[in-house]
């Protein structure tokens, strides 16, 4: 099943989940997280998803028997489901053993663990009229309901291809790479984004990015490596003058508002360095 859009934001997209997050998240909360949440996270540690809504047996304010979700938390520390308990608190919320999965403020989807400390349900919490809804009495089911809202009309909700579903199932850097030089776009994204949280084999992956910059065939890939510099010479993880050069150089014209103002923002870092040297 595909969960993850084709969306990246440093803010939601958390680096990669280790097993020293899950024991983190675990022992603060003192619940055994779902299993199937674990292995979401590892192919991607939190993010937009490709359905944004579930079908759920009372109403909300996005209409009768809808619930909206557009993204999924993640597990690092101080962020993803890590800020439930400041987040509850903010919003007026008696916390029963809540774990915050998605939500605004306005609402919560959180994992339920008022009836103990593993296998939770999925609920809805509305924090302008306090009402909590149970939506599913586990997080399977949950998931479940979430590829089927895709549509019935076609398997949009399937990965197309095996390579795809196989990193899915077992992810790691050298099945990333595997991705990343394959001729489909869906796989090219998902290996660049996994590579990239890693931080190994970084200059490797750059000179892909770098042909990837230059390549419209995937308009979202090119879009992605332009957005992965752009974060990692803001975030002076890049500061090597003559790479930033040869980004410049590689990031073409655009009708595109976002890619100019990201070349506009890399163009002032590296005026900057220079200037500091």
């Amino acid at each position: 099943m595909k969960i993850w859009k084709n969306s990246y934001d440093v803010h939601v997209v958390l680096e990669p989940l280790t097993k020293d997050d899950i024991e983190l998240a675990e022992n603060i909360f003192n619940v055994h997280l779902p299993e199937n949440y674990i292995n979401l996270l590892y192919i991607q540690n939190g993010g937009y998803l490709v359905s944004n809504y579930v079908r759920v047996n009372f109403d909300t304010d996005w209409g009768e028997n809808i619930a909206y979700i557009d993204s999924l938390n993640g597990i690092k520390k101080d962020r993803g489901i890590m800020e439930t308990n400041s987040l509850l608190a903010e919003w007026g919320v008696e916390n029963k053993n809540y774990i915050i999965i998605s939500g605004d403020g306005h609402y919560f989807i959180v994992l339920d663990y008022s009836k103990g400390n593993k296998d939770p349900f999925v609920s809805h919490i509305d924090t302008e009229t306090n009402v909590i809804n149970i939506m599913f009495t586990s997080f399977d089911e949950f998931i479940f309901e979430l590829t089927k809202s895709t549509g019935d009309e076609d398997d949009s909700n399937e990965y197309h291809n095996q390579l795809v579903f196989d990193f899915s199932q077992n992810p790691s850097l050298e099945f990333a790479k595997v991705l990343v030089n394959s001729n489909d776009e869906e796989a090219i994204y998902q290996g660049i984004k996994y590579w990239e949280q890693t931080n190994k084999d970084q200059q490797e992956l750059y000179d892909i990015l770098l042909k990837q910059i230059q390549n419209p065939s995937f308009s979202s890939i090119q879009g992605l490596a332009i957005q992965t510099f752009w974060s990692k010479i803001m975030s002076n993880k890049i500061r090597d003058i003559k790479l930033i050069k040869k980004i410049l150089v590689t990031i073409p014209d655009s009708s595109f508002n976002e890619i100019n103002s990201a070349k506009s923002d890399i163009k002032n870092v590296l005026n900057e360095i220079i200037n500091s040297n």
